[in-house]
């Protein structure tokens, strides 16, 4: 957009701005400032407000007088300024190059902090201002690097201004040259807007409506049991979803143990009668063994249910359609999916963007669901922004488990509790960051930990499940805790997801802080599944103290979506329209995720229009 007819001419380049030489040029650059346009963008990271000293409170603020006694004790340099009635002391360390500058000076101004000290006005390195060039107001304050300063930049971006197009020009000058900080925040937030609409039709351009293979709900409905409200909700979002032309990207979203699965399955019915191969991706085998059982309640009928996992391949059965429980072996064996109506995602988190869309990148694509109860930053996003459907499941157990922190002087008493539980008749998890002692120092190991209670307290029962437990051995250990057999399981994360032991109570959780918090969330989970009272300890190791900080956080979080929206905080939500499903996108105005709601109200607006 051109600027006005009155506006003078825009400089063609940043060469034509004053004060930008090459090298300052260059160090624009690094900055990510390459032409006119990003420089406007290149917004203020606070301001502050030049205002007069008026002798009397402390503050910050501009003390303008004239300088007397000049004093260099060893490093330290003291100079005295006669301003607004008061004598205010100056200090300056390591620059005694100043002393012969200041004893020459007459009237000065310096911005900083003064303070009172007993009956004297103290300012520690304030900044020199030319009384000639003082502007009273606000001042912004930019990201600068080698080679920048604050002056330079304002008086480029000043220049600029004369070229903003027109539709930002007012925006971008109240957020440049704001008269109050209400003024700069409404600048901002216009910008924002603009960079929220943007953003939206470049997440529209890269994530099109995919098409897909239409197919409609199943003749019979045959479940086993009775269906929640929220559960029949769910299942017919996912079928209406299922039956357009349109491939459906939609995220089932529910607390541990509010049957995510059985909804999928049944979901499942419809492509599988349709004669298409549903595919269920599963991160551990143990998951896939259990999952394969539901699949052959659910859907045994209709198709027939296998497991590929580890280097297993499966019995084909003709051309018949074939619902496979598979890990990520799955990936190379695509050709064996086909034709593939439906992929079904049991928490996304443990696979990676890329491997999801080889499954998805064909023409007609599958749908795709993904069940989670703390979805990735990045599925958050696009879930929020519209550009992912969300169906909600409650949690049948009422809230989950509280979460009590741990140090490591409190571990003791913490298994003498576990003890007693399991003496009782009780069921304890114990869950670890890894397996051996190999790797980063400090963190608890499920086989040294396992070892060391056994050798402690050798009449406990004591299971220990980690990746390298055979399947058989797993399976045959998890029958009988599924059963209710009281005992003491110490384990990997593979303990995290799915695996059904309904009567544990204490769920502890070493190195809490080595885990990421979808995971913590899942591990919450494991407890009080039938309502029974329970509890979660997360021993923190003591070895990060943001780490640390992000704990606290997280155990105050009472559902999975608050765990969610933490991790959307903390971690940003990657690329929207790419890979990355981590980080914040290079914004200039947008602040996210608090202004996640501008995002979602533009990508609602870009799909009102039909644009």
């Amino acid at each position: 957009m051109t600027a006005g007819r009155d506006r003078p001419a825009p400089p063609a380049s940043l060469q034509d701005l004053p004060g930008l030489g090459p090298v300052r040029i260059e160090a624009l650059s690094r900055l990510g400032v390459r032409c006119v346009l990003d420089l406007l963008w290149h917004l203020p990271r606070r301001y502050e407000d030049l205002q007069p000293w008026d002798g009397q409170r402390p503050g910050w603020a501009v003390v303008q007088g004239r300088t007397g006694q000049v004093r260099l004790i060893g490093r330290r340099l003291e100079a005295e300024l006669s301003a607004a009635g008061r004598s205010v002391r100056l200090t300056f360390f390591h620059k005694p190059y100043l002393a012969r500058k200041l004893a020459g000076s007459g009237t000065v101004a310096w911005w900083g902090q003064i303070r009172r000290l007993g009956q004297l006005w103290v300012m520690t390195e304030p900044e020199q201002i030319d009384p000639g060039q003082l502007e009273w107001g606000l001042r912004p304050i930019y990201a600068i690097g080698q080679g920048l300063s604050q002056v330079v930049m304002r008086r480029a971006i000043r220049a600029a201004l004369a070229s903003a197009p027109a539709a930002e020009a007012p925006w971008l000058r109240q957020v440049h040259c704001p008269l109050s900080l209400a003024d700069a925040e409404a600048g901002r937030r216009h910008l924002a807007e603009r960079e929220a609409g943007a953003i939206a039709r470049a997440i529209r351009a890269a994530m099109p409506p995919v098409r897909g293979h239409p197919q409609p709900p199943p003749r019979t409905d045959p479940a086993p049991f009775a269906l929640r409200p929220d559960q029949v909700r769910a299942l017919a979002e996912i079928r209406s979803d299922l039956a357009r032309p349109r491939a459906m990207r939609r995220l089932l979203l529910g607390e541990v143990g509010s049957g995510k699965t059985a909804v999928a399955l049944l979901a499942a019915r419809g492509p599988l009668q349709a004669g298409w191969n549903v595919v269920l991706l599963v991160p551990t085998e143990a998951l896939a063994a259990q999952h394969l059982e539901a699949g052959r309640r659910l859907c045994g009928d209709l198709a027939r249910p296998l497991a590929v996992a580890g280097e297993q391949r499966p019995v084909l059965p003709g051309r018949d359609p074939r619902l496979l429980v598979a890990t990520t072996a799955a990936f190379r064996q695509e050709a064996a999916l086909e034709p593939l109506g439906l992929v079904i995602v049991d928490e996304e988190q443990r696979f990676g963007v890329e491997q999801r869309q080889r499954l998805l990148a064909k023409d007609p694509s599958p749908h795709y669901l993904s069940l989670t109860a703390t979805p990735i930053p990045r599925t958050l996003a696009q879930a929020i922004s519209g550009h992912m459907g969300m169906s909600v499941l409650g949690n049948p157990y009422g809230q989950l488990p509280p979460v009590r922190l741990a140090g490591q002087a409190g571990r003791r008493q913490l298994y003498h509790q576990a003890r007693q539980l399991v003496q009782a008749g009780g069921q304890v998890l114990v869950i670890c960051p890894r397996r051996a002692t190999e790797g980063r120092p400090g963190l608890p190991a499920a086989e040294r930990l396992a070892m060391g209670i056994a050798r402690q307290w050798p009449e406990l029962p004591l299971h220990l499940i980690t990746g390298h437990t055979p399947l058989a051995e797993l399976s045959d250990r998890l029958s009988r805790l599924a059963g209710g057999e009281a005992g003491l399981v110490v384990g990997t994360s593979v303990l995290e997801v799915g695996l059904d032991l309904p009567a544990a109570s204490l769920v502890v959780v070493e190195g809490a802080d080595a885990f990421g918090l979808a995971q913590l969330h899942q591990m919450r989970g494991r407890v009080g599944r039938r309502g029974q009272a329970a509890e979660a300890v997360w021993v923190d190791s003591g070895l990060d103290a943001e780490a640390s900080a992000r704990l606290r956080r997280a155990a105050a979080a009472t559902t999975g979506e608050e765990v969610a929206r933490l991790d959307l905080e903390l971690r940003g939500c990657g690329l929207l329209e790419g890979v990355l499903q981590h980080g914040f996108p290079a914004l200039k105005a947008l602040r996210l995720p608090e202004e996640m709601a501008l995002l979602t109200r533009a990508c609602s607006d870009l799909s009102a229009a039909g644009n």
